[in-house]
């Protein structure tokens, strides 16, 4: 028995080395050549819709002279070639089964002289392979074709073709999907509408709907992985529709979130949405959230000198005010060093002309040194410039550097105030004094 199987592996040699002999290289004018467009391993993706999958094989007529007539023959390999091929190529394939798959059309094909290409359609039933693979998960299957028996020669390269279908359920899923920010400033604006798309990866052939729900838990778990502080998107805000209706053509729909502002104080909020359904029973969603992220940025309020008071400023041209307005770095204001006590008391108000409920502030360190970066900053507010309540310790993220911008979180009053204090809580040299070569501020 091992002598039989040994002289049939011989004569395959054989059958492939006459296939192999560089035919192609000694082509005369009359000569022609065929061979596989998308000859080797071909993965087919056959999406479990119910539907069959139709698949074109491409074989091209190549050579010196194309109006040359010539003709070869397409067949599935038997299982001692793909076994022969499996060997060499160190691949454990297995023959689709005759019921997998349908061949319309000739397999003997003729080129007329000028004809370059042939065309044979493939139907492979889509369910039929999706039960095999099932039952047999750790086997891969191919439907093996070759080109032999041609009039004059064929590419010794390219001319198999092994068909791995792979069958998946297909998805709806969000095109873009994670955290999309938007940075709004509060230009006059009130209503604005945002889009994302929803598709399919292969042709849509059927109507049926899919349906869209905001999911809280995600925002949690999102600031807590990120370290961020998303305030859910209240109902009264946005208006985004719940059910999406996909048609026969259509790949790809348009989800469109509106949101008004006109119903929002500055801060910072999420929309968290996701893919909860499809009517079709032959999909399934991709329920990977998406998030709307809203940074409502207050709009910058023009300060000028009288707005501002310092409770300890240095004597000099260093404590003036209007050193921090001036747009340039390389002047800076400068709370009292020569103030001999530790005592950190040293505080910047400001002072304005219409009260806001929400607000930010900015400020950069001077140029030459970094001697009185505040370190700690505590955020007080009033309604009537006497009566101060704490609304912030802010003590990260604030710079080390010269010549550093810092923007601060926004922050909020329950009741609308006219003045806010940064009282100076720490900074670098361990002296309180604070040192800012330009000031801003943002509220509404």
């Amino acid at each position: 028995m091992k002598k039989q199987i040994i002289w049939i592996f011989l004569l395959l040699g054989l059958t492939f080395a006459a296939c192999e002999d560089n035919k192609e290289q000694y082509l005369d004018q009359y000569s022609t050549i065929t061979y596989f467009r998308n000859s080797g391993v071909d993965e087919l993706t056959l999406y479990k819709t119910g539907v069959d999958t139709d698949y074109s094989i491409i074989v091209n007529k190549a050579g010196s002279n194309l109006n040359t007539a010539t003709s070869v023959n397409m067949l599935v390999m038997n299982e001692i070639e793909l076994n022969y091929y499996n060997n060499r190529n160190f691949t454990n394939y297995e023959i689709l089964p005759t019921d997998c798959y349908q061949i319309n059309g000739e397999t003997a094909l003729n080129f007329e002289p000028g004809e370059t290409s042939k065309k044979v359609g493939v139907v492979f039933k889509t369910n039929t392979i999706d039960e095999l693979m099932t039952a047999h998960p750790n086997q891969e299957y191919v439907l093996p074709l070759q080109l032999v028996e041609s009039a004059d020669s064929i590419n010794s390269q390219k001319k198999m073709l092994l068909i791995q279908p792979k069958v998946l359920i297909p998805t709806i899923s969000f095109r873009k999907k994670g955290m999309e920010e938007i940075v709004y400033g509060g230009d006059g604006t009130d209503v604005f509408t945002y889009s994302y798309i929803v598709g399919m990866s292969l042709k849509n052939q059927w109507t049926f709907d899919c349906t869209i729900d905001i999911d809280e838990e995600a925002l949690e778990a999102y600031n807590e992985k990120n370290g961020t502080d998303y305030e859910l998107l209240s109902k009264d805000v946005y208006e985004m529709p719940t059910t999406l209706t996909f048609v026969p053509g259509a790949n790809d729909i348009r989800l469109d979130v509106q949101i008004d502002y006109s119903k929002l104080i500055c801060g910072t909020y999420a929309l968290p949405f996701k893919l909860v359904s499809v009517s079709n029973s032959n999909f399934v969603v991709d329920e990977t959230p998406c998030f709307l992220g809203i940074i409502y940025k207050a709009p910058r309020i023009d300060l000028t000198v009288d707005m501002l008071y310092c409770n300890r400023p240095q004597a000099g041209y260093e404590g003036e005010l209007g050193r921090m307005l001036d747009s340039d770095i390389k002047t800076y204001f400068h709370s009292s060093y020569a103030t001999a006590d530790r005592i950190f008391d040293h505080y910047l108000q400001i002072n304005l002309k219409e009260p806001v409920r929400a607000f930010q502030y900015s400020f950069t360190t001077r140029d030459s040194s970094n001697l009185g970066n505040p370190t700690g900053t505590v955020v007080k507010v009033s309604e009537d410039g006497v009566n101060f309540i704490e609304v912030a310790h802010i003590t990260q993220g604030l710079p080390t550097e010269k010549a550093t911008e810092y923007l601060s979180p926004i922050l909020r009053s329950d009741t609308p105030v006219k003045y806010i204090r940064l009282e100076n809580d720490g900074a670098l040299g361990g002296r309180p004094y604070f040192v800012f070569s330009e000031f801003s501020f943002y509220g509404k």
